[in-house]
């Protein structure tokens, strides 16, 4: 696993910063189903969100490998790259993280019902007073569902989670120290 991470890390290096998304997700594709050689259609996809204003600049990437093994159940994997940087006067503050998600989904003719399960592998911040910190990681189990909406292009989802921040070694906590947050998140969307 770990010598097929680096190398779609590899191919992302290899396409120039002028290449589209699309070109990429292509490549990305033909590799990955070079290594599976499935007779099952590998789907690629590479979303870009970025926010910028004065003094904050952040963008999010998205690598997403989707595989339907069946009629009934797929599973995604979802590699996430963000940063983000803030200025104000002479503070400036950069921020990164990497996290890979996983999620099987079992699917009906209307809904759909995953299990997923994302590890945050990097989380760091610098500043020019400082040194870089290694702020905690974490690991977030999650139950989703996914329906249509009111009309055809809408869709509904709602998803439970519950993500554990491990916060030994950080800020003088005692080891075996961990946080939780529960969250219940619900999203309808329209295409345009």
């Amino acid at each position: 696993m770990g010598q097929r991470y680096c190398g779609i890390f590899g191919l992302l290096m290899m396409v120039s910063p002028l290449t589209n998304a699309d070109e990429l997700a292509d490549r990305a594709t033909a590799w990955m189903s070079d290594i599976f050689n499935s007779q099952h259609v590998l789907e690629v996809d590479l979303t870009k969100q970025k926010i910028r204003f004065n003094g904050c600049k952040q963008k999010a990437y998205q690598l997403a490998f989707s595989q339907q093994l069946t009629k009934q159940f797929s599973v995604e994997a979802n590699l996430h790259y963000d940063k983000g940087e803030l200025r104000f006067g002479v503070l400036r503050q950069k921020v990164s993280s990497k996290a890979v998600e996983v999620i099987s989904w079992w699917h009906t003719d209307t809904l759909r019902l995953g299990l997923g399960h994302k590890v945050i592998t990097s989380h760091k911040m610098s500043s020019p007073m400082t040194e870089s910190l290694s702020l905690p990681t974490s690991q977030a189990l999650g139950v989703h569902l996914e329906m249509p909406g009111m009309r055809a292009s809408h869709n509904l989802a709602l998803s439970l989670q519950r993500e554990v921040w491990e916060v030994a070694d950080f800020a003088g906590a005692a080891n075996g120290t961990s946080l939780r947050d529960n969250q219940l998140n619900l999203q309808y969307a329209i295409a345009f």
